[in-house]
């Protein structure tokens, strides 16, 4: 019989319960992931309520955009919020969403604002009753869109994230803080400067709006186009013109009342202005405002209108204002 040599026999046997050891961690039971399981996950407190504070925040903002779900915003109410709604007739969802729509018709901040692009930049909670949200998003308002950065404010109420979105008779200092520049960029951001100096005239417009005269302009009250210019608004979905502005200059003199020196500068002065209803056949809601303008010794015309058959004057009425203080009689005369 043949004898294994003892370091053979090491060897093997090392072998051997090497194997055995990792056959036995194998076969050892590592347990089940809670995933399977059906054993809740649970994410801390601070991350609970900062993912829903994001997700209600966000569900909030679609009120305000180009497709709102006017609905489904207004459970996100703060109890304080719908009392005071309550006063006014509001009562759900459905009452809500019609209230809302009026008072974006009337042009009414913030009703008739459309946000989008929203990036978050931070959620700041101070405690667990109130979170501050900072985000960059777009403003779109009279036919123009700047970028804006504010702070929004949510409060929490019996467990959720709600909206303060009453506050007083303001329904925007509760839950909406404002970059200071704000009101300024609403009016001016989105305007084109437009200087004629064949007119010896300057004034802003919206930079989405088309200039269709330099030359010439109608107005219903003057049997003749008269020297001025016409600015449009052109619908993206029917590529029709549905607003317009009509500047014309009507030669002075003006009543010795209203003049002053030469090469003096005066403001431009509101005479009188009067409704119109009909353009060569066209029904329209429009206004026509005829202004002194003292130091070109003449009268401007500003008509500004709307296709009465598809759109309302409120929707451009705040435009139509911005383009009208714009006016400035510019120091250069061609004859």
């Amino acid at each position: 019989m043949h004898r294994i040599p003892t370091h053979h026999a090491l060897v093997t046997g090392c072998v051997l319960a090497v194997m055995m050891l990792l056959a036995s961690c194998g076969n050892e039971d590592r347990g089940v992931p809670k995933e399977e399981s059906g054993e809740p996950n649970t994410l801390p407190a601070e991350v609970v309520l900062y993912r829903e504070a994001r997700e209600t925040f966000l569900r909030w903002a679609d009120a305000f955009s180009p497709t709102p779900d006017l609905e489904h915003a207004f459970p996100l109410l703060n109890a304080a919020s719908r009392r005071r709604l309550r006063e006014q007739g509001v009562t759900d969802a459905r009452s809500f969403a019609d209230w809302f729509l009026r008072q974006a018709s009337a042009q009414r901040p913030p009703f008739h604002y459309t946000f989008s692009r929203f990036d978050l930049l931070d959620i700041d909670m101070q405690d667990t009753n109130r979170a501050v949200i900072t985000a960059t998003f777009l403003v779109h308002i009279h036919q123009s869109s700047f970028e804006s950065v504010g702070s929004f404010i949510l409060r929490r109420e019996r467990g959720r994230w709600t909206v303060p979105f009453v506050s007083g008779n303001s329904y925007e200092s509760g839950w909406w803080e404002k970059e200071k520049n704000f009101a300024m960029r609403l009016t001016e951001e989105g305007l084109a400067r437009l200087t004629s100096s064949r007119l010896s005239l300057s004034m802003r417009y919206p930079v989405a709006w088309d200039i269709v005269s330099r030359d010439r302009a109608r107005i219903p009250t003057q049997q003749n186009a008269l020297p001025g210019m016409e600015i449009q608004y052109i619908d993206p979905a029917t590529l029709s013109p549905i607003a317009f502005a009509r500047i014309a200059i009507l030669p002075g003199p003006l009543p010795d009342s209203l003049r002053v020196p030469p090469d003096s500068t005066a403001p431009l002065r509101l005479l009188r202005s009067e409704r119109i209803t009909n353009d060569l056949g066209t029904a329209v809601d429009g206004e026509l405002r005829v202004l002194a303008d003292p130091s070109q010794d003449r009268f401007l015309l500003f008509y500004s209108g709307v296709d009465a058959a598809v759109a309302e004057y409120a929707r451009f009425a705040e435009t139509f204002a911005a383009m009208r203080k714009s006016l400035a009689s510019t120091s250069e005369v061609v004859p």
